[in-house]
C-alpha cells in the first residue's frame, strides 16, 4: 500500500494529538510557573521578615513606624513597617533595586499609611497592607477616604487625616 495503511495514518494522527496535548499542558505549566515567579519576585509584595536581619543594615530614612534600609548585600533598598509591640518581626512593604524609587515610595507610604495603622489597636494583617500599598501605587490621586472605602477599612474614618478629605454625613 502506497503511503501507508489507514491504521498507520490513524496512529500518526493520535501521536500528533498526544504531542499537542502535552505541549498545551507544558504551556499551562510554564505560564503557572511564570505567575508564581512573578508573585515571589514582585518587589512590592508585602512580606513578614525577621527584624534581626536588619540589625546591621544602614537606616536611610525613618518616620514613625516606617523605616527605609540600605540592603547593600542584596543591592536593594527595603522599606519596613514595624510594630512597636513586636520586637521580632516586621512587614517589608517593598524591596527595590533603585534608590530613587525607594525614596519616592517611602515618602508616599509615610504620608498615606500612617492614618490606617493608627486607626486600629491590632496591627493590620499582611493581606490588608498588601491591598493598601497596591492601592497607593495604582491610584496615587485617590484620597485616603477613597482608599479606606476601596479596601474596606471603615474604622479608619475616625482618624482626622481621613475625615478631612470630605464632609461625611452618616445616618
Amino acid at each position: 500500500v502506497v503511503g501507508g495503511s489507514r491504521i498507520d495514518k490513524l496512529k500518526s494522527v493520535k501521536r500528533i494529538q498526544a504531542i499537542f496535548t502535552d505541549m498545551q499542558f507544558f504551556g499551562r505549566l510554564m505560564n503557572t510557573i511564570g505567575n508564581v515567579t512573578h508573585l515571589f519576585s514582585n518587589p512590592y509584595r508585602v512580606k513578614e521578615v525577621p527584624l534581626a536581619e536588619y540589625a546591621t543594615r544602614t537606616r536611610l530614612k525613618w518616620e514613625d513606624r516606617i523605616i527605609l534600609y540600605d540592603n547593600s548585600s542584596a543591592h536593594s533598598w527595603d522599606c519596613l513597617l514595624v510594630n512597636p509591640q513586636n520586637q521580632v518581626a516586621a512587614f517589608r512593604l517593598f524591596q527595590v533595586d533603585n534608590e530613587v524609587d525607594a525614596i519616592q515610595h517611602f515618602d508616599l507610604y509615610v504620608k498615606q499609611l500612617r492614618p490606617f495603622y493608627e486607626s486600629y489597636r491590632e496591627p493590620l494583617p499582611l493581606e490588608t497592607l498588601q491591598q493598601l500599598t497596591d492601592c497607593f501605587r495604582s491610584h496615587p490621586t485617590w484620597s485616603l477616604a477613597h482608599i479606606a472605602v476601596e479596601v474596606g477599612l471603615l474604622e479608619s474614618f475616625r482618624h482626622n487625616r481621613i475625615l478631612r478629605f470630605g464632609s461625611w454625613s452618616f445616618c
